[in-house]
């Protein structure tokens, strides 16, 4: 709920616990404590409302913001070949990015991929041994595809 929100909620509320106080105003003692308890209770429900609807109006950005990041992997699963050591590379790289860029939101998703592409010398290039470059090419072959079902899982997990 932003500033303009809360003010409008508290000048009704105020306008109302006004109009009360008018229509049971009394000059006794009694009267007086039953203005101040309607005061106080106006004023205990306005800041339960507004602490609810606060509450509603953080959740409902967490979801939409969720729901972008949804979007984002999905679009990041388009449209990659997986045939070359270059193009896995570049998938894991884009992967750690996007999962970098949202690393607050993904902590463990992002700490996993990092554990993943270290495992699997995904920032090392090749060497010239053809023994050592095809175990290159499956270790890239196996951490790309476990960052694809990761990115997969978060562009499906339908918040």
């Amino acid at each position: 709920m932003d500033t303009l929100d809360l003010i409008i909620v508290l000048g009704v509320v105020g306008s109302v616990a006004s109009v009360i106080g008018l229509l049971i105003s009394a000059p006794n003692h009694k009267s007086r404590l039953v203005h101040m308890a309607y005061g106080i209770f106006i004023s205990v429900l306005a800041v339960g409302i507004v602490t609810y609807q606060h509450r509603v109006s953080d959740a409902e950005r967490r979801i939409v913001e969720m729901q972008r990041i949804e979007r984002e992997a999905a679009k990041l699963l388009s449209g990659f070949d997986f045939t070359t050591s270059g193009s896995m590379a570049g998938f894991m790289l884009a992967a750690m990015s996007f999962l970098e860029k949202h690393k607050d939101r993904l902590p463990d998703s992002y700490s996993r991929a990092v554990a993943l592409c270290e495992n699997s010398e995904c920032l090392k290039t090749k060497n010239a041994e053809s023994h050592k470059s095809m175990e290159h090419f499956r270790n890239m072959q196996d951490a790309s595809t476990a960052l694809k079902y990761l990115v997969q899982g978060i562009a499906q997990s339908g918040v």
